[in-house]
């Protein structure tokens, strides 16, 4: 009686044993179908992003015909033309952050967009304070630009451009430099490099 007991006993503990397998292996399996399936869709509250995601990003048709260059990422700064101590500090900003990104300097691009042509003093005032600068005066990139503004001039503002030359994300007034920086680590740390 003692052995039929302890068989019995021993038959419950492998079944216990093949389940226990049988659901390690299968559980991830049944949860990744459920994740894919309508039956359960989870969707996070909140991003971790510092900037506002533009859903969708916004295509600039005539940035992308007057830029040729595809293999950067852009930090944009807008303004009216005569690049005030606003765009100044702005374009300071930029300038370091660019710089903060280390061995990813490459990858970033620095774009400032006036509404209209500035002056030679403003011109060079702008490559002086960012040096490589990309500047563009076209007014209707300029409108475009300003429509995903919370403000009426965008100045203080910071925008961000992917390779494709379309905006993803813009910082307001009150951003803050660190948010950008950790935003842009992300950004070059898993963005994939695009395929020749």
């Amino acid at each position: 009686m003692n052995s039929s007991a302890e068989e019995a006993k021993n038959k419950r503990k492998s079944r216990l044993v093949i389940v226990a397998v049988f659901a390690v292996f299968m559980g991830p399996i049944v949860l990744a179908i459920l994740m894919q399936s309508n039956l359960w869709s989870y969707q996070p509250e909140s991003s971790k992003a510092h900037g506002k995601l533009l859903k969708p990003v916004v295509a600039v048709p005539a940035l992308q015909q007057i830029i040729q260059e595809r293999e950067k990422w852009w930090l944009l700064v807008l303004d009216d033309g005569d690049c005030a101590s606003d765009c100044e500090s702005t374009l300071v900003e930029i300038r370091q952050l660019r710089k903060t990104t280390g061995r990813h300097m490459g990858k970033v691009a620095l774009l400032y967009i006036g509404q209209s042509q500035p002056d030679h003093e403003a011109s060079a005032k702008i490559t002086k304070i960012a040096p490589g600068i990309t500047v563009i005066a076209d007014s209707e990139v300029y409108k475009t630009i300003l429509a995903t503004s919370s403000t009426t001039d965008g100045s203080g503002e910071i925008w961000l451009l992917d390779r494709e030359l379309m905006l993803f994300m813009h910082y307001d007034s009150k951003h803050n430099g660190t948010g950008i920086r950790k935003d842009l680590k992300k950004l070059l740390t898993w963005a994939q490099e695009k395929p020749e």
